[in-house]
């Protein structure tokens, strides 16, 4: 699989993403305004809350250091 391809399918899944986040956005932002108190209040959800964040910015990072720095050998 080439990097073209690679990137396409990044790009699918997150228009894939983006697309089903508008369509439930009305239905998540009720539940949101309901659940980050109880986040906030809760010191295990909270650490779990916390925890993935940080865990989607390092795969983020790591994907986006991944093809700045592969080689066009690859391709």
């Amino acid at each position: 699989m080439g990097r073209k391809s690679i990137i396409f399918g990044i790009w699918l899944l997150g228009y894939a993403i983006g697309f089903i986040g508008y369509l439930i956005l009305p239905w998540a932002g009720k539940w949101f305004s309901e659940i980050i108190p109880r986040l906030i209040e809760n010191e295990i959800l909270f650490g779990a809350f916390l925890t993935g964040i940080v865990g989607s910015m390092i795969t983020t990072l790591s994907a986006v250091i991944w093809a700045r720095f592969s080689k066009k050998s690859e391709m």
